[in-house]
């Protein structure tokens, strides 16, 4: 099956929405009930809220298209201490497990490649995402508890360090990186995937976003994607 990844425009959103909505209620089925899932989705992932949180310059979306239409997508929220948030990783359930989750984070990661860490929400009963995770070089750092529709939720937090951290470095997503060079022919130069523009990385990439105001993510948009994680693996 032919998967690319690319940026998606206003005009997605409402295949978007209706792809997050099945695959977040496939996630959550097991921890909410049906009827408070399906009104949280209904706010979360609605078109209007999509066209505008990929409307801000802090925010990063990026879909798997494939002939059958948007199989996946992955978002990401930068963040004004030089990290970066992924808001979201979903996988359309009948298409997961092909790698298109994997495809999905890879060129994510390599997007935010200049950050000093990535970070992500998930539910500690998704063993599957954190497993996922965890084989991409995430690793937990804390866990809390919140209540998400009624319901009590166990939340670990994970984050994956850039060669830019201070101390040491976690290990690449080197499958991901693979696939996306023999599958879309990258050069050797990463390239900004909303204009094009070659990264410089390292210091100068920092601090060019440390000259934004990023706004951390809304509990909407943390908990709203990452509690899927792990079924947009493979």
């Amino acid at each position: 099956m032919d998967v690319r990844i690319d940026v998606p425009s206003s005009g997605d959103a409402i295949d978007m929405s209706r792809m997050l909505a099945v695959s977040w209620l496939r996630s959550v089925e097991s921890v909410l009930p049906c009827d408070a899932a399906r009104r949280m989705s209904a706010v979360w992932h609605h078109p209007d809220v999509l066209a505008r949180q990929m409307s801000s310059p802090d925010t990063s979306f990026l879909v798997a298209r494939s002939a059958y239409g948007i199989l996946g997508l992955v978002s990401t929220v930068v963040q004004p201490d030089g990290s970066s948030w992924i808001s979201r990783l979903y996988v359309v359930p009948g298409y997961q497990g092909r790698g298109i989750g994997t495809l999905l984070l890879g060129r994510a990661v390599d997007l935010h490649s200049c950050v000093l860490r990535i970070r992500l929400d998930v539910e500690l009963s998704n063993t599957r995402a954190v497993a996922f995770y965890e084989r991409h070089g995430f690793a937990g750092i804390g866990q809390r508890e919140e209540w998400l529709g009624g319901v009590r939720v166990s939340i670990i937090t994970m984050e994956r360090r850039s060669r830019f951290f201070p101390g040491g470095v976690n290990l690449p997503v080197g499958a991901a990186s693979k696939d996306n060079h023999e599958t879309h022919g990258r050069s050797g130069h990463r390239r900004n995937a909303h204009d094009g523009r070659r990264w410089t990385g390292g210091a100068a990439c920092l601090e060019s976003r440390a000259r934004r105001t990023p706004r951390r993510p809304s509990r909407s948009q943390r908990c709203g994607g990452n509690s899927d994680g792990g079924g947009a693996g493979g």
